[in-house]
């Protein structure tokens, strides 16, 4: 389905489930390509982590790809195999050229699950406050429990989806935004993945906030948490959106 729109053209991927892509074209020039992963827990797909950070990044000149990934609920392995269709449909497009990826918590893990998969397809990562290991002090429960279903005892699959351990020296750069109090995906999660891509020669930069909530998103008022008036939202939590600047920056350096 290809429309236009404010002369933009927008196409939306359906994949051989409910779950779809949106592909905004900057205009009809090849362009790297911007996949977006948001979090939610691998429950669902958070709109705080989808169009926002799509509208913050699109001054880049960039394709931007949302990808809702939970409208069906796919286990692991099968969530990649699914990517796997979408990679291949973004690398046959003409007017794509290198993939880039940010994910938020749980689509974090995804992001990093996918690039550590399929490296060959990536420029480059974006990783908040990313869900990576399944070590017993600091691990995230709920989203492996969404991404393993029943399975989610099977300690081969465990061992597979803790991705600190997956890291090869095929991956592309990597940035991680991360605060240190987050109380629903631990600090050591980025610290575990920061050692391991050090071990590898991965290029990795890294940017430890000392505060803010889980799920923070871009940090401006539009992405206020709904149990905070905008304004306290920007107050408290505005001086996190200095990664984005952060981000964008990264991003400039491995553009086509």
């Amino acid at each position: 389905m290809v429309m236009k729109r404010d002369e933009i053209m927008s196409l939306i991927l359906q994949m051989n489930s409910k779950n779809f892509a949106s592909l905004d074209y900057a205009d009809d020039q090849k362009r790297d390509v911007f996949m977006i992963l948001p979090g939610g827990g691998y429950t669902h797909a958070s709109i705080r982590e989808a169009q926002p950070v799509a509208d913050a990044f699109s001054h880049l000149g960039l394709h931007l790809c949302i990808y809702h990934y939970r409208e069906t609920i796919l286990r692991y392995p099968e969530i990649n195999d699914e990517a796997f269709e979408l990679l291949k449909k973004l690398k046959n497009d003409p007017l794509i050229g290198k993939i880039h990826v940010i994910g938020f918590s749980a689509g974090g893990h995804f992001a990093l699950m996918l690039m550590e998969k399929y490296s060959a397809y990536f420029a480059s990562g974006i990783l908040c406050y990313a869900v990576v290991s399944m070590h017993q002090k600091w691990y995230h429960g709920g989203s492996f429990m969404q991404l393993l279903g029943d399975q989610y005892e099977n300690e081969i699959l465990r061992k597979q989806v803790s991705l600190e351990h997956h890291v090869h020296k095929n991956m592309p750069p990597i940035f991680i935004f991360h605060t240190v109090d987050d109380e629903a995906v631990p600090i050591e999660n980025a610290l575990v993945l920061i050692a391991a891509l050090k071990e590898q020669n991965i290029p990795v930069e890294a940017h430890l906030f000392p505060y803010g909530r889980h799920g923070i998103s871009i940090a401006t008022a539009e992405v206020a948490f709904d149990d905070m008036s905008k304004e306290a939202f920007v107050l408290q939590y505005g001086y996190l959106n200095t990664w984005v600047h952060l981000a964008r920056s990264f991003l400039k350096r491995y553009l086509s």
